[in-house]
């Protein structure tokens, strides 16, 4: 017996138990159906999910937006066993064996709404063994109450990390509390971590609740810790050691129950030598220390990733589902990645406006070494603003020329890379005066 639990979509949090039968569990957006979810991207019928050959399988039932198998669209039926992810429309949903579900109440035609733990594979895709190196990180200290520091570059998915670490956790029913220590400004930072009380300071008209008492009972996440002032470290470390804040203009010490879970993209260690950052604090951060693989350690996983942000992307953008060419797909996992998987969502992102057709093909990929260059930032440089319809022909004409140079010249096998026939392809060339 598994179970659907929505881990992203509308009715989030819930799981569809499917027993194993001779029914076909019909999902999609009809209320009629056993499955049925209400979203945008999903189709009246829109998958099958049965049990046959003692084994689940998954079939799309020639949806519009198509069904994803661990980010990958599928075009027949297809096994599916615990821990992976499915996504319909906005919908994620990751199968999890019915040991790992805890009964509920509610029924749904032939299925129950369950509650299920969170598994760190619903939001970290890839199976390389850098990427098994940090679900198994996550499983191996979510239970523990202990002070944790990730380190790692920009774009890693540290603060992913650290919502699987809570939500794995003993915590996971109380608040996690993310914020960014180098966002808020010097003179503001021991208001916003520790709260005020009114009358404190000028502007001051009423009391202020901080981070630490917000996340009371829960998780506190210090993203780029590496950025707090000498002086807030102190009063962090203090905090740290005795579990007592006291508000700004406050007369008394308030207990605060709160895990912390730090990180940065600098080097901590560095800093502390240089005199940036304290030693002592660092030590007490560090009691379980952790770094994020970058892309480039990891790039297996890159047409897992590129085929997940080109479906959820193409639906929050409110277009067709995209595709992207295999020599694109092979730029990609040349690229040195300096922004990490932020910058590939970026990449993929700027390359769906772009591009002139649903395929991603090379000439729609605007990347360089030292990040994104979209190719709509031309825009913004002292040169005439271009209105839609010339910037449309600009990539046309740029694809179409692509095209002719990776067939060589021969414009037949041209025609054919693009997809048109020979006589819609000469007119382009005519219109957009290719030579």
């Amino acid at each position: 017996m598994i179970g659907l639990f929505i881990s992203k979509g509308r009715n989030e949090g819930t799981c569809f138990l499917l027993k194993n039968s001779e029914e076909r569990y019909v999902l999609g957006s009809d209320k009629s159906l056993s499955l049925s979810l209400s979203d945008a991207g999903i189709s009246s019928r829109h998958a099958e999910i049965y049990f046959e050959s003692d084994k689940w399988w998954i079939k799309d039932l020639a949806s519009t937006n198509g069904t994803f198998v661990n980010g990958l669209p599928i075009s027949r039926p297809t096994e599916v066993i615990p821990r992976d992810k499915i996504v319909v429309g906005k919908v994620e949903m990751q199968v999890v064996e019915r040991k790992d579900t805890k009964e509920g109440s509610k029924k749904k035609k032939n299925s129950e709404t369950l509650t299920v733990p969170f598994d760190p594979r619903a939001s970290i895709l890839g199976t390389c063994k850098s990427t098994e190196g940090v679900i198994e990180f996550i499983n191996k200290v979510a239970s523990l109450e202990c002070t944790i520091l990730l380190e790692g570059e920009t774009g890693t998915g540290k603060e992913i990390v650290a919502r699987a670490i809570h939500a794995l956790g003993t915590r996971s029913q109380k608040r996690f509390v993310a914020i960014n220590c180098g966002a808020i400004p010097d003179n503001l930072i021991e208001s916003e971590l520790f709260g005020h009380e009114k009358g404190a300071f000028t502007g001051a008209d009423k009391r202020h609740v901080g981070h630490f008492e917000d996340a009371s009972g829960g998780t506190l996440f210090l993203d780029e810790i590496g950025d707090l002032p000498l002086s807030a470290q102190t009063k962090l470390l203090r905090v740290l050691e005795s579990k007592q804040i006291r508000r700004l203009g406050g007369e008394h010490e308030l207990s605060v129950n709160v895990r912390v879970l730090a990180a940065s993209h600098k080097n901590l260690s560095t800093l502390a030598e240089s005199g940036e950052f304290r030693k002592d604090l660092l030590h007490r951060l560090k009691v379980i220390h952790f770094k994020m693989p970058s892309l480039k350690e990891r790039k297996q996983d890159i047409p897992v990733l590129v085929k997940h942000f080109l479906n959820i992307l193409s639906i929050d953008m409110g277009k067709n589902l995209y595709s992207i060419s295999p020599a694109a797909l092979d730029k990609l996992a040349q690229h040195t990645w300096p922004g990490n998987i932020r910058e590939l969502k970026n990449v993929i992102e700027a390359a769906i406006v772009n591009a002139p057709t649903s395929t991603i093909q090379i000439s729609d990929l605007q990347i360089t070494e030292n990040g994104v260059d979209s190719g709509l930032n031309d825009l913004k440089k002292d040169k005439p603003f271009l209105s839609i319809e010339e910037f449309e022909k600009e990539k046309i004409a740029a694809h179409i020329s692509d095209a002719i140079a990776q067939a060589g010249g021969n414009k037949k096998k041209a025609a054919e890379l693009l997809g048109i026939s020979r006589a819609a392809f000469y007119e382009k060339i005519k219109k957009y005066g290719i030579e």
